[in-house]
């Protein structure tokens, strides 16, 4: 579909073009606050799957596009634009997730006002992902693992280790281990990622 004519796009909202690895395409968003959530859903090694801007939910008072919706590890959770919703309120959809079991999220400018640093970093490691993203195989990421040390790794360590063997698509492999969840990285909330930032090896199931 014309991005320019999709539903979910209100009349002049910027358009942010990202590659999902969860639903392996290219997807459009339409907001900042649904990008930061996107990308926060997509380093969630616990959701599959996510859907971008494919579902409606129809109303009485009219239809609202779902920006995201996905299975989370405890319910399903529908994610809303508050610039997407029409002539629908906000009371309206919480009440239509109520009734169906969902999880309810309407984002608007407040959800930018907080915890700037973590979501950079989350769209910092996802840029470096889908450059390389050709590279970012099973056996590629197997190998990674052997090289890296169990204790006392920090960014830079993790590149250095690598580099030999992966070259410039070292940083795309060490990110994705991050965002499946096979390394951690202390204080990603609140500082940026940097070559001291410390690593610690995960326990999530691969994707």
């Amino acid at each position: 579909m014309d991005p320019l004519s999709h539903p979910s796009r209100p009349a002049g909202a910027p358009e942010f073009v990202v590659f999902s690895h969860k639903q392996n395409e290219k997807v459009s968003l339409f907001c900042r606050p649904t990008l930061w959530r996107f990308a926060e859903v997509e380093f969630d090694p616990w959701v599959k799957e996510v859907s971008v801007n494919q579902r409606v939910i129809y109303l009485d008072e009219g239809s609202a596009p779902v920006a995201l919706a996905f299975e989370s590890r405890h319910a399903s959770v529908l994610v809303f634009s508050k610039l997407s919703l029409g002539t629908c309120s906000s009371s309206q959809i919480q009440q239509y997730a109520d009734d169906n079991g969902f999880l309810c999220e309407i984002l608007d400018s407040q959800y930018l006002k907080h915890d700037h640093t973590r979501y950079e970093n989350y769209l910092l490691m996802l840029s470096y992902i889908n450059k390389h993203r050709e590279s970012l195989t099973e056996r590629n990421l197997r190998g990674m693992l052997k090289c890296l040390p169990r204790q006392d790794l920090s960014l830079s360590d993790a590149m250095q280790a690598v580099e030999p063997e992966f070259s410039e698509s070292g940083a795309a492999l060490v990110f994705e281990l991050i965002r499946r969840g096979r390394l951690t990285v202390k204080n990603l909330v609140s500082t940026k990622l940097s070559g001291t930032s410390l690593l610690s090896h995960g326990d999530a199931l691969h994707e």
